[in-house]
């Protein structure tokens, strides 16, 4: 055997493990954290409002679609216009026996009120008597044209200094008793002056040998707003046809042609119920 030093003959040592120098790790307060998280939570509140509130207006405008397709679904079907038949309406007839005249008109204008007048008295002429007709509840002063419906006349002495009027008419002594009716239908923009009531109709009574010789009675044929229209028609003609259509022979129309004129007219309703009143008063009027 070989001879081996005790020195060869020791195990070696274990190696003793170096001491961990390194600081642990340091742990981080959750204050911070929490300051980061506080300021997320309002935002992601914010967020979620403006969802709710986006999916809350669309939800609502989806529903109100539902409910006005509903309503259009069962919607009934509109009834159908009814046309007033004129021959309906209600009339009175109204009698003057002692002037000897009479004519129908709507029981909705009311009572006749009768006037006679000294014209000297009254302050309207230098001589003679004057009439004045007018309904209870129609207005017979002016003002609102549409309602305007009123009669006037004069005896036959009656006089006044100043130029002939539309309402002055005292009727024709020369010619028999009977009624005449024409239509004022003068554009606004035309010169001719004789009359204010654009077309007005005028029939006229005349009645030679009573106390008031003659009575005219005037009321619109058709609306204002419808004479707009027709001033636009003759106001966008040239002068010389306006000139040609601004005459008395053009202007003063003989009642039943006008009529029939107006029966190829556009017209409005109120001027349909004028013209249909004034045909039937007209058709009405008699003297007795």
């Amino acid at each position: 055997m070989d001879n081996q030093s005790p020195a060869s003959l020791e195990s070696p040592s274990p190696e003793v493990p170096k001491p961990d120098t390194s600081e642990p790790p340091v742990f981080k307060p959750p204050e911070e954290s929490k300051k980061a998280t506080n300021k997320l939570i309002p935002l992601l509140i914010f967020f979620l409002l403006v969802a709710l509130g986006v999916a809350g207006y669309f939800g609502w405008q989806n529903y109100q679609l539902k409910l006005e397709k509903e309503v259009v679904d069962i919607q009934p079907e509109p009834s159908p216009v009814v046309e007033v038949d004129e021959s309906k309406v209600a009339w009175k007839v109204f009698t003057n026996p002692d002037l000897g005249f009479s004519f129908k008109y709507p029981s909705e204008w009311g009572d006749v009120v009768e006037e006679i007048k000294d014209a000297v008295k009254e302050g309207s002429g230098s001589s003679g008597k004057t009439y004045k007709l007018s309904f209870s509840n129609r207005n017979s002063e002016g003002g609102d044209l549409d309602n305007l419906v009123f009669g006037t006349g004069q005896s036959v002495d009656f006089s006044a200094a100043r130029g002939g009027m539309d309402t002055d008419y005292k009727g024709d002594p020369g010619r028999p008793k009977g009624v005449t009716a024409t239509i004022w239908a003068r554009p606004t923009s035309c010169v001719i002056p004789i009359s204010a009531f654009l077309y007005f109709g005028r029939i006229d009574f005349n009645l030679p040998g009573s106390e008031i010789s003659g009575v005219r009675f005037l009321l619109p044929v058709i609306s204002q707003a419808q004479i707009e229209v027709f001033d636009v028609e003759y106001d966008s003609k040239s002068t010389e046809e306006q000139k040609e259509l601004c005459t008395i022979e053009n202007v003063e129309k003989e009642a039943n042609q006008y009529l029939v004129e107006l029966e190829t007219r556009q017209l409005d309703d109120l001027s349909k119920k004028q013209r249909d009143i004034f045909k039937e008063i007209l058709n009405s009027s008699k003297i007795l």
